[in-house]
């Protein structure tokens, strides 16, 4: 009867954890919609999301483990919502979610800009964002923009 409890009470702990040690590769133009960290060896870069207390946060480091970025509080996501990263050939840092609004953020390397904007209309985002990263938004936001 004792081994029926502590293994329900193992069972409890363990419920919910997602956790994981490994590191998987992150490609650019890929839609990345799970906890976990990513690696970067082309743009030398560690993209590390995680999810507390059914919140989206993540952070970016670079190859001597100093913190580049990370979610600005006015735009915490929900993980309990559509959201998805991604990185595109200019080693510029997409997020989009859908709990926050029709709203982008945008990490820039190259100038250290950290921007969250509405997604439109804001023309500079349509010159520079990825075809994969637009076909990852929901249906209601495509069609918003073309709309705009």
């Amino acid at each position: 009867m004792n081994k029926f409890f502590l293994l329900i009470a193992i069972l409890f702990t363990s419920c919910g954890t997602t956790a994981t040690n490994s590191t998987h590769n992150l490609q650019e133009n890929t839609v990345i919609n799970k906890a976990g960290k990513y690696f970067s060896k082309q743009r030398n870069v560690l993209l590390d999301i995680k999810t507390v207390d059914g919140l989206v946060r993540f952070e970016v480091y670079d190859s001597t483990n100093k913190k580049l970025v990370e979610l600005c509080n006015s735009a915490i996501a929900s993980d309990y919502q559509g959201w998805y990263f991604m990185l595109d050939t200019n080693s510029n840092l997409w997020f989009h979610s859908s709990d926050i609004g029709e709203t982008l953020m945008l990490w820039q390397p190259a100038t250290h800009n950290y921007l969250c904007h509405p997604l439109w209309p804001h023309d500079s985002f349509d010159k520079i964002m990825p075809k994969n990263f637009f076909d990852a938004m929901p249906s209601s936001a495509q069609q918003y923009h073309k709309n705009q």
